[in-house]
């Protein structure tokens, strides 16, 4: 099988994951060459990426479209406003055409629902999206409920954003909103087999609640079935080139949650449990009791800075080891927290190296995509994926939660900033330095991984990890 991918963007995440979870699956992916494709703030070029697609379109049994890549050139692009509502809805119009070419190639769509908020490149703006968060969250409540001391909070937190800066999120807003509302015509007229409608970083109230409301008044309208609306973005890629890949396949996986799966996750606007589902269903996996293959899910907790317990981490691992002990094949899912796992969690554990899956990093809607989309990917090659797996654990358990810290404290010191590098080769010697001094004690067995590891882009928010097959 052949699926040609155009991702969110360039990052691990969109890319390498999903490479590893169609090839372990003896499916081919191919999509841009990374020198075709953005990196950090300079899009890709619409031209390069058209004729990508015009390209591989007749060759694919199926395609996987990120339409805000499509549209902007990258997610981080969709937040800006470099391309104007015309020109993004002509781009959409041109995919339509050159999609009803090849009718008979199945296409797996996303489109993301604009966040609450502003990307961050610096401190400064760190604080700006924390007023625009604010502001989006408060005057969405006051506006659907009235609550005057929410519109005062409102009041407060508009005075800390800048005129043009507000002017430029409603303008985006509206421009993005109607690509939305194209890609469910699209659905409706059958040119999109699949559809994920995505909710990017956003909270129990705020600005998207307005274009999730129009969004599902369009696809009530035009009797569009084929969709999921949920939380997430990132993991996009993921779980649609695992649906692709499975083509109607149903799979069976017992589930044990550990905590309250119906919490609210940071950075997101339901229940976790909600999103969950959708995500089960989406990949066609049946809840089934007793099942081989079991989903533990570590459930997320909304407070900022009220983390487990350690005795409920230890309590955690025990059960998990348990299971293991029992001959179990166990996917391990912690979204108690965004951006990395809980490493006491696995610390505490007797056979962690048993694991057949992992999943921690970002938000909860991404650490669930990808790890179900690995799922799939493990029933359909009849075996797990080890390579997968260790590096999961190399990025979203010890960069991300043991060393990436330490790493911008270290970079901080040195006049960096952290969310737009300076000097990329100095932190990644940094970096490097860190995890081979960190991982002989940390890692979950005596045989350490062969592997390299880089910052994709000029930030410290995400890693590359590469293990040696």
């Amino acid at each position: 099988m052949r699926i040609a991918l155009i991702p969110e963007d360039s990052r691990p995440c969109c890319t390498q994951m999903v490479e590893r979870i169609a090839s372990h699956a003896g499916v081919l992916l191919v999509m841009p060459d990374r020198t075709e494709m953005d990196s950090f703030r300079t899009p890709s070029s619409y031209e390069r990426i058209r004729e990508f697609l015009i390209r591989e379109l007749p060759l694919a049994d199926a395609v996987v479209i990120s339409l805000e890549h499509w549209c902007f050139g990258s997610l981080l692009e969709s937040r800006e406003e470099t391309v104007s509502e015309a020109e993004a809805l002509g781009r959409v119009h041109d995919l339509e055409e050159i999609l009803n070419g090849f009718p008979e190639v199945p296409v797996y769509m996303s489109t993301i629902i604009l966040r609450s908020s502003i990307s961050t490149f610096s401190q400064t703006e760190v604080e700006l999206y924390e007023a625009v968060t604010e502001y989006s969250m408060n005057i969405s409540r006051y506006e659907e409920t009235g609550d005057m001391e929410s519109l005062e909070r409102a009041r407060k937190a508009e005075r800390n954003i800048p005129p043009e800066v507000l002017k430029r999120i409603l303008a985006v807003r509206r421009r993005n909103l109607a690509v939305n509302l194209e890609a469910v015509r699209l659905s409706a007229g059958g040119c999109v087999q699949w559809l994920e409608i995505l909710q990017e970083d956003s909270q129990m109230y705020g600005l998207p609640r307005k274009d999730q409301k129009k969004v599902t008044e369009a696809l009530q309208k035009a009797g569009v079935t084929n969709f999921c609306m949920r939380n997430g973005a990132d993991e996009s890629g993921c779980m649609l080139t695992a649906r692709a890949m499975a083509k109607g396949r149903t799979f069976e996986a017992d589930v044990r949650f550990l905590g309250d799966p119906n919490e609210c996750a940071l950075y997101e606007d339901r229940p976790y449990l909600t999103n969950f589902k959708g995500m089960m269903r989406e990949l066609t996996i049946m809840h089934t009791p007793g099942a081989e293959s079991i989903i533990v899910v570590c459930c997320p907790i909304n407070t900022p800075g009220n983390d487990l317990a350690s005795r409920t981490l230890e309590a955690y691992a025990k059960d998990i080891d348990a299971l293991l002990e029992s001959g179990r094949h166990v996917y391990l899912l912690d979204v108690i927290r965004p951006n990395g796992g809980a490493s006491l969690l696995v610390e505490s554990m007797n056979h962690a190296d048993r694991l057949y899956g992992y999943s921690a990093w970002n938000t909860a809607s991404n650490s669930t995509g990808t790890l179900l989309a690995q799922f799939v990917s493990d029933q359909m090659a009849g075996k797990p994926n080890r390579r997968f797996f260790e590096e999961r654990l190399l990025d979203d358990l010890i960069y991300e939660s043991i060393l990436r810290e330490p790493l911008e404290i270290t970079l901080r010191s040195l006049g960096e900033n952290i969310y737009s590098l300076g000097d990329k080769a100095q932190a990644e010697r940094l970096l490097w330095e860190m995890m081979e001094q960190a991982l002989p004690s940390l890692w979950i067995s005596d045989d350490l991984p062969r592997y390299t590891i880089s910052l994709p882009w000029n930030r410290t928010f995400e890693a590359w990890v590469e293990v040696q097959p």
